[in-house]
């Protein structure tokens, strides 16, 4: 195998990343695959509400606790995360956020893609900031600190 193919799997997921666009992507994939694991596990919790009254109590009273709740802040970023990386993409694919073609004369000039994923980025830790700061307070007051 004297050629290099370019592509690198799973193991690309992991690797050293060398732009902001492969860490976007990683993210993105990693907050799919967990958003879809809750789906699932939030189906079967709200389903053993058909076994009574008393498996309900104790599911919600098992649930009432710190660590699910900050389970729960986990999940609301990843969707925020998730959501709005799913519109820059689907707005980079319609070509409504990717710069006008120009000829490739030397000296190549850099894609101006990277400053509107910085964009994407910054509004992305603003919502997620903004929604920590909700959840955080409720966490407070689920601990009494409030």
């Amino acid at each position: 195998m004297g050629r290099k193919s370019g592509k690198k799997g799973l193991i690309g997921w992991i690797t050293p990343f060398t732009n902001i666009e492969r860490l976007l992507y990683t993210l993105h994939r990693i907050t799919g695959i967990g958003l879809t694991l809750y789906l699932f596990i939030h189906i079967y919790e709200t389903s053993l509400r058909m076994y009574g009254a008393e498996t309900w109590i104790e599911t919600v009273e098992f649930l009432e606790n710190p660590i699910f709740h900050f389970g729960l802040l986990l999940v609301v970023l990843a969707a925020i995360f998730h959501g709005v990386n799913g519109i820059r993409l689907i707005l980079q694919e319609l070509g409504l956020i990717a710069p006008r073609p120009t000829q490739p004369v030397y000296p190549y000039r850099k894609y101006h893609r990277d400053q509107k994923i910085w964009r994407t980025t910054i509004i992305m830790i603003i919502l997620g900031i903004g929604v920590a700061i909700f959840a955080l307070r409720d966490f407070m007051i689920l601990l009494g600190l409030i």
